[in-house]
């Protein structure tokens, strides 16, 4: 009997799929070569996919097609990442569905297309972030306090080995939770613990080989398979975490005392009942998801990724420090007011997301109507992966991309090229869909860089063996794109 059902089960699939094959218009680019059935899905390790998108690339030109088990995907690189996500924003502003971000980010923001509630929800949001004290140096002073707290965590250290992502985690996770919450925790506090794991639990369920065949075959949920109790496991983890910070806002906000972004979410649900914007308690709940993820993640894996690139280069270390020095002294901590005399720095963190481009490909874009492009015909709903990886490392914007270089983002007169003549640089993507939380991301990398190296010369573990790789082919593709599991000494500066 069940051998049965599955039969029919898998059969049912097999006809709906072979339907959407052959009735389902196709983009007009180059396709690349696949097996029946499969496509393209055992071509290339999806954990470590920019290797041979990148050969693929120079096989097929900038904007090519590959086919995912039936799922077809234009792939654009070089220049034509520009022209999709800023020239025709608007055309291929869409968002791709499939059943495993349905299950896990349905309601949200990041993945919703760009209807009359998505716009009023990104108003909200920016309006937010004003209310919230006095904007930037609000953040300023919330980002400063953790910072003293990581400080002296790592002097605790006293120069010995240890792995930074821990102490690097609980002050990204610290920051999230007061600008969401208005307030901090203890990095021992369990429900730190709960945010971790429930950001683990999301990579493992979400990211690219994990559970990708829910999204070939949903019907397996089904049959329990352990990549579907992953993700409900990951829902379960968020929920508790949300729901708590929801219940006990919800409790204590003051309409006239806005102190964090869910008080500010919370009184915009009151005042838009059935209005456009209106926000039910899933949409509530997603968007602090997207709030939560997409400040954590991003910035904890490139604080994690420019620390190992700096015990890489003591030269880059010693000139930042330099520069810190002469603007900043070594009595008070640096400040976002330091930002215009001290170039370098900013010039570091720009390569620093141009070399490592912590979400290679973006969310993945849809295109929203039939349109063309680059003489290739793109039907609506076409999925589209805007390759940032390789635009970021293609020579035809940025010469010897392999090469560490933050003096390439520096002009003749010292001082940080302008944001036209770096266009080309996209970390948070850019456009209509660009990250909301770009400018805070920014700021916290600033304030965290500057007052690691103003306190401490970041050195390898050991002195014999030389510090880890920091090249790209080692990097591993999750949600975001993280390094591998390193340790360093941090001692303090005389």
């Amino acid at each position: 009997m069940f051998g049965t059902i599955v039969l029919l089960v898998v059969s049912t699939w097999l006809a709906q799929w072979l339907y959407k094959r052959l009735t389902k218009k196709s983009a007009s680019c180059p396709s690349v070569p696949g097996l029946p059935l499969l496509g393209n899905a055992l071509n290339f390790d999806i954990t470590r996919p920019m290797a041979i998108l990148e050969k693929w690339n120079k096989e097929h030109g900038d904007v090519y097609k590959i086919n995912l088990m039936g799922e077809e995907v234009v792939v654009v690189n070089g220049d034509v990442c520009y022209e999709v996500l800023v020239n025709r924003s608007d055309e291929f502003a869409g968002r791709p569905h499939t059943p495993r971000f349905d299950w896990i980010f349905h309601g949200d923001l990041v993945f919703r297309d760009p209807d009359e509630n998505f716009k009023a929800w990104r108003k909200f949001l920016h309006h937010g972030l004003r209310q919230y004290g006095s904007g930037m140096k609000r953040i300023e002073s919330v980002v400063q306090e953790e910072i003293k707290e990581c400080l002296a965590t790592v002097e605790d250290q006293q120069g010995e080995p240890f792995d930074p992502q821990n102490i690097i985690h609980g002050t990204v996770l610290n920051i999230i939770l007061i600008f969401i919450m208005g307030k901090r925790l203890p990095k021992d506090d369990p429900f730190i613990d709960t945010m971790k794991k429930a950001e683990r639990a999301l990579s493992e369920s979400c990211g690219p080989g994990a559970g990708v065949e829910l999204d070939m075959m949903p019907w397996l949920r089904y049959f329990n398979i352990p990549s579907y109790k992953k993700l409900i496991g990951f829902n379960n983890l968020r929920d508790e975490v949300i729901n708590h910070w929801i219940k006990m806002k919800r409790e204590e906000t003051d309409p006239d005392n806005v102190s964090c972004m869910m008080d500010w979410l919370l009184i915009c649900q009151e005042e838009h009942v059935g209005k456009v914007g209106a926000l039910s308690e899933v949409n509530l709940k997603m968007i602090t998801q997207n709030i939560w993820f997409g400040g954590s993640l991003t910035t904890f894996n490139s604080c994690y990724f420019g620390l190992l690139i700096l015990i890489n280069h003591p030269e880059i270390q010693s000139k930042i420090y330099e520069q810190i020095i002469k603007a900043v002294g070594k009595e008070r901590l640096p400040c976002l007011d330091d930002r215009a005399n001290l170039p370098y720095v900013d010039a570091f963190l720009l390569e620093l997301m141009r070399y490592v481009t912590i979400l290679p490909f973006a969310v993945p874009h849809k295109a929203m109507s039939d349109t063309t492009l680059r003489g290739y015909s793109i039907p609506a709903g076409t999925q589209i992966w805007v390759n940032l990886f390789g635009l970021h490392h293609d020579e035809r914007f940025f010469p010897d991309p392999w090469t560490f270089n933050p003096d390439r983002f520096i002009d003749k007169d010292g001082q940080v090229i302008s944001p036209f003549e770096r266009k080309m640089l996209m970390p948070f993507s850019a456009g209509r869909r660009v990250c909301f939380g770009e400018q805070l991301a920014r700021a916290r990398l600033f304030l965290l860089f500057t007052s690691w190296v103003q306190r401490f010369t970041f050195l390898p573990e050991d002195d014999t063996s030389g510090p880890p790789s920091y090249h790209p082919s080692n990097y591993i593709l999750g949600i975001a794109l993280r390094a591998e599991d390193y340790k360093l000494r941090a001692v303090p500066r005389k």
